[in-house]
């Protein structure tokens, strides 16, 4: 049978209260072992799943998690996010928990869905210095996981092995034969452009190169152009591209100053897209698996909800993928 079978059903077959297959069902309150075991047999027997909202008043949960995604860039930057939120809506709802989603850190919106309670733990998509979100769920006991990296040894990250992607790229142009690079990010606020540099960085003094500049809070073309002036004035040969955004203004750029891509310049990106791979030419970029990432962050934060340990996790996987621009 399904999910038409109720607690009456199973209660009047065994001839016990409503109360007593409730607590059997939570694993909560005064009940025998025999009785427990007899419930359980026959909620198996007859299929019966217990909906959502009966399992949370037992337990006092309400079997939701909720995702906090950022205000972006929807033709451009959205695609990691929606990624990170397949992978958390699939990995809930193979635990039986729903998905509550809010866009933007507006403190008024999550301040509500947690003084409601409204969710039973949240996830972060974005991390960056100032946000208000640990500030929001300090002394709430509220199950947290942050999607990046984080200053705060108490919150639990997953996050892309981002800095070990970057030296990997940056050594595949040096490799190429570039020994003067620039790298070129965005918002020097989030965590990413920070871990990204320091792969930069790294794999610059690995292999004894020198000649390098860093251009960051990048967010428009009139900055890409400053940035990309500065960069061939200074004998750039190869540009290293934190995201796909900086990547998409970096080669207009490029384009009006009638610099050849890759005769004149080298041209990679740290993070793959639809919109890197259809540039002219396409874009050499790192691949992550976003999916990955946010059920890996989905299944932390239900670790701590049910009471488990929960770890800050660094997802190793990624690929460079190889493209005309190199």
């Amino acid at each position: 049978m399904t999910q038409e079978y109720t607690i009456d059903d199973i209660a009047a077959e065994l001839g016990v209260s409503k109360t007593t297959v409730s607590r059997a069902i939570s694993g909560t309150g005064r009940i025998s072992g025999e009785t427990r075991r007899r419930v359980l047999e026959l909620i198996e027997k007859r299929g019966y799943r217990p909906s959502a909202v009966a399992k949370g008043l037992a337990k006092s949960r309400t079997y939701n998690i909720g995702a906090v995604l950022p205000v972006v860039d929807v033709g451009r930057e959205f695609a990691f996010f929606r990624e990170c939120l397949v992978g958390i809506c699939e990995y809930a709802a193979s635990r039986d928990y729903d998905v509550v989603l809010t866009m933007g850190d507006d403190p008024s919106k999550i301040r509500r869905i947690l003084e409601n309670s409204k969710v039973d733990g949240l996830i972060a998509a974005r991390s960056e210095e100032g946000s208000q979100i640990e500030a929001l769920i300090a002394g709430r006991e509220v199950p947290f996981v942050r999607i990046g990296s984080s200053d705060d040894g108490g919150v639990v990250c997953v996050d892309n092995a981002n800095a070990l992607a970057a030296a990997e790229m940056t050594e595949r142009l040096i490799d190429l034969g570039a020994g003067r690079l620039a790298l070129l990010g965005g918002s020097a606020r989030h965590f990413v452009t920070r871990d990204r540099a320091v792969g930069f960085d790294r794999a610059c003094d690995k292999r004894g190169v020198t000649e390098t500049r860093t251009f960051l809070n990048i967010t428009d073309r009139a900055e890409a152009d400053r940035a990309v002036t500065a960069a061939i004035s200074g004998g750039c040969e190869a540009m290293v591209c934190m995201d796909n955004i900086v990547c998409d203004l970096v080669m207009q750029s490029l384009a009006a100053h009638g610099v050849s891509v890759p005769e004149q310049i080298r041209v990679a990106c740290l993070y793959d897209s639809v919109i890197v791979s259809r540039m002219d030419p396409p874009v050499t970029a790192v691949r992550f698996d976003g999916v990955k990432l946010g059920a890996e962050a989905c299944r932390q934060v239900i670790e701590l909800i049910e009471g488990r340990e929960a770890h800050s996790v660094v997802i190793p996987d990624f690929e460079i993928i190889m493209r005309k621009s190199t």
